[in-house]
């Protein structure tokens, strides 16, 4: 389970369990994806996607944790299960003539 939110122009890591699944704490507040500074969980799902397309296995996000900022390596995979939506379902079949 991971709960995030944006507050402040930071997201905010609100719950993560277990906690060495997604490398994250709660109380995080994540500041970047690699090179790109994320303010809002929309931005922070897009660099996850990028980062899937491109072939990446892991990104490294920079965290400001108890006063200090440190960076964690986060498998993609793991991420994007929980960040990226799943496909819309396909339209319903048309009524029967």
């Amino acid at each position: 389970r991971l709960a995030l939110r944006s507050t402040e122009g930071q997201v905010e890591v609100d719950a993560a369990s277990p906690e060495a699944r997604f490398g994250v704490r709660r109380g995080d507040r994540i500041l970047r994806v690699d090179d790109t500074p994320v303010r809002q969980i929309d931005q922070l799902a897009a660099a996850v996607r990028l980062a899937d397309a491109a072939g990446k296995a892991q990104v490294f996000l920079l965290l400001r944790r108890n006063g200090k900022t440190l960076s964690v390596p986060v498998a993609v995979a793991t991420w994007k299960t929980v960040l990226v939506p799943p496909p819309a379902p396909p339209p319903p079949p048309p009524p029967p003539r």
